[in-house]
């Protein structure tokens, strides 16, 4: 890997300290101009890795401050179960998936399968798990019996306008990102929610 490929991998760790409205998103024209490298070498890099297939969505996760992580239980036996991988691979708020076996210790709940598969998931105050257990689901093409058995308690608060911005923006791709339809559906202005 050549250094220009390793500044645009570095200006993706977006948004930062340094970089952190919208204006200063990583755009080869804004990796060039901040690390002063030419903007032609710059587009050379970043379409080699998009055209190869390295690179396929940009997306703008949640920090942990404000989202938790939540377990979910897909039961069966291994034959079934040893396709999930495949299906579910690449979905960009799973954390993990482990095949395995469960044992209760508590009696709280009871699973009739000889094999688990456990998926951590991102979660977040925002209602976004069910949301999330649908597009599992429609990946699995609902063939399976989806358990949550983690419901994490968060209490994370914040104004009503950074909920909708929040769930304007999470997991979205950074170039898909509309400045104007968001200040319209959050009623604040272009500057604030580039802010």
């Amino acid at each position: 890997m050549d250094e220009i490929t390793r500044t645009i991998f570095r200006s993706w760790n977006w948004p930062n300290e340094e970089f952190n409205t919208f204006s200063t998103r990583p755009t080869p024209y804004n990796i060039s101009k901040y690390n002063y490298i030419n903007p032609g070498a710059v587009y050379k890099s970043w379409h080699i890795l998009v055209d190869s297939g390295y690179i396929k969505k940009l997306a703008l996760i949640p920090s942990n401050e404000i989202v938790a992580r939540q377990v979910i239980l897909i039961p069966g036996n291994s034959i079934k179960i040893s396709k999930i991988f495949d299906r579910l691979s690449g979905i960009y708020f799973i954390e993990s998936m482990h095949l395995g076996h469960i044992y209760e210790s508590s009696g709280i709940f009871s699973i009739n399968a000889s094999w688990v598969f456990i998926i951590e998931i991102l979660n977040s105050p925002l209602n976004i798990l069910d949301k999330n257990i649908r597009i599992i689901n429609d990946m699995l093409n609902n063939e399976y019996n989806i358990l949550k058995i983690t419901n994490y308690d968060y209490n994370f608060s914040m104004p009503d306008y950074l909920k909708d911005l929040y769930n304007s923006i999470a997991y979205k791709d950074i170039y898909d990102i509309n400045l104007k339809v968001i200040s319209d559906r959050i009623k604040k202005s272009v500057k604030t929610v580039n802010r």
